[in-house]
């Protein structure tokens, strides 16, 4: 929660169409809905920065992200968001941090994992969301 809370200024607001919340709700709020999902990937792209001024920028991102879940009829889906950030992020104190934020879903869809796909590989590393992830214990034993 550290990490996605320090992209923010203290006094950030995000706004994803329901009203701004501030930046500690929206964390807590990412890590609520999180604790249902087994695994995740994100990846942004198609980003633009237009700089308003030497202190604030209006960034626009495009991300995706595929979350592995467990449904209530014991169905595992892949859920897949694509989604658009427009970012105001200002220049303070020497560090460019988010100050407001809209997030737009532009889809969401769910697909059932097929049977026999997600069970566990010997051949296989299994990505984890935890310090015991194959890469990150590889990134440890090498003092990172």
């Amino acid at each position: 929660p550290e990490l996605l809370r320090s992209v923010f200024h203290d006094a950030a607001t995000i706004d994803k169409g329901a009203g701004p919340m501030g930046r500690d709700d929206y964390v807590d709020d990412v890590m609520r809905r999180h604790s249902l999902v087994r695994v995740a990937s994100h990846q942004i792209t198609n980003v633009l920065v237009q700089f308003v001024s030497e202190t604030r920028a209006f960034v626009e991102s495009w991300g995706i992200a595929v979350e592995r879940r467990d449904e209530a009829d014991g169905v595992i889906s892949d859920w897949i968001f694509r989604v658009r950030y427009g970012d105001t992020a200002d220049l303070r104190d020497g560090t460019w941090r988010i100050t407001d934020r809209m997030l737009v879903t532009d889809l969401i869809m769910a697909v059932p994992v097929a049977a026999g796909l997600d069970d566990p590989d010997p051949t296989r590393f299994a990505g984890q969301r935890s310090a015991e992830d194959s890469i990150e214990k590889r990134r440890a034993s090498l003092g990172l």
